[in-house]
């Protein structure tokens, strides 16, 4: 960490800590391990704690003398593993960021601003080290500087490199950025025409490149309205990525498909989105479980949904699930509470539990209402 970062960031990369509604702790830790660990820190004023002004976990800000502890008692092998951790979590981070940028464009450019020096870490290692996903943490990076006004042109310089030295050519970059900027202003048609040029250009073992074109082509779609043609888009790019080894930056694409098929397919086959939506998903078994573990949480959602004097106690208890993490699912669900009904809208930022955790639970409403 550079010197600190959002809290929810620290506890997924040091895994100390839940982060959301799923555990994923590291070896040795506990549900109360972070607990302890942050109050031990705040008391010994090696960490501060900012809110951020957002309904983000706040930012922590690490003293000096702890970040010469850290450098000081980590061998090469949890070096090496913290700063994997470090570029996945800020990767997703970006892309969260990026979605944010619609609806909440002053949030995204005050947590870039927070968190621009570890972005900017983050980005410079995987272009370091060559990684073929740095082509599109660059795109990210780029969308989200330019709202602060923070330099990095040095960075799509490199990244161009980076595509030669993979075998591509900087006219792949171009057109991407090209399509991202036309998507930027919601114009769709072009920035579909744009992607539609890039296919025709790649090679047939550019699968990656494909699918994340379809992709794309599928998100342009679905923001236009067109949710027969999203969807047989999402199925080209869900069967490219099934071609692919399911590295960090494949399994990322996996995710965005997921969370459009959810949207897609809830608008054109209410309550059948569930089957199509997780034929693309890797872990169908932890997603059902999730849900069967949440099933008395939906009903007191519904219960709040319908009886004004019941929200209250709910909104309490999404309070607490922000304090250990859960800072998307709870405000999704919070919206709900409010009556927000819309799924696409919803899901953005959402993982696909959460995402199927939200849609189930319209469904439910949309029966009982």
């Amino acid at each position: 960490m550079q010197g600190g970062g959002l809290e929810s960031l620290i506890k997924a990369i040091s895994g100390l800590g839940q982060v959301g509604p799923k555990p994923e702790f590291a070896p040795g830790a506990n549900a109360d391990t972070w607990p302890r660990v942050r109050h031990a820190l705040l008391e010994a004023q090696l960490i501060t704690a900012a809110d951020t002004g957002v309904t983000d976990p706040p930012m922590l800000h690490f003293q000096p003398a702890l970040n010469a502890w850290l450098e000081g008692h980590r061998d090469t092998e949890t070096r090496l593993e913290t700063t994997r951790n470090h570029q996945r979590h800020y990767f997703q981070f970006a892309g969260q960021l990026r979605q944010r940028r619609h609806r909440e464009p002053q949030a995204s450019a005050l947590l870039a601003r927070m968190e621009r020096a570890n972005l900017s870490h983050a980005v410079d290692g995987v272009l370091a080290q060559g990684e073929e996903w740095a082509l599109e943490f660059v795109d990210r990076i780029g969308e989200l500087f330019t709202d602060i006004d923070e330099p990095w042109k040095d960075l799509h310089a490199r990244a161009e490199m980076l595509a030669r030295h993979l075998g591509g050519d900087p006219w792949r970059l171009r057109l991407s950025n090209q399509a991202q900027r036309y998507m930027e202003v919601r114009n769709f048609i072009a920035a579909e025409q744009v992607l539609h040029e890039l296919l025709a250009g790649l090679g047939h073992d550019a699968v990656f490149e494909r699918a994340s074109a379809w992709a794309r082509i599928a998100h342009c779609r679905i923001q236009a309205t067109r949710p027969n043609e999203a969807r047989a888009a999402l199925m080209t790019a869900a069967g490219l990525v099934a071609e692919l080894v399911q590295t960090e930056a494949v399994l990322e694409m996996r995710r965005g498909i997921c969370l459009d098929m959810v949207a897609v397919c809830d608008e054109l086959e209410a309550g059948y989105w569930w089957q199509r939506a997780i034929d693309c998903h890797a872990q169908l078994g932890s997603t059902i479980a999730t849900l069967d573990k949440y099933a008395d949480f939906l009903g007191r959602v519904e219960t709040a949904c319908c009886d004004p004097n019941a929200s209250g106690e709910l909104l309490a208890e999404l309070d607490e699930a922000r304090s250990a993490g859960w800072s998307a699912g709870a405000d999704a669900v919070a919206a709900v509470v409010s009556g927000e009904r819309d799924l696409f809208r919803l899901s953005n930022g959402l993982d696909l539990d959460d995402a199927a955790l939200i849609a189930v639970l319209l469904s439910r409403l949309s029966v009982r209402g």
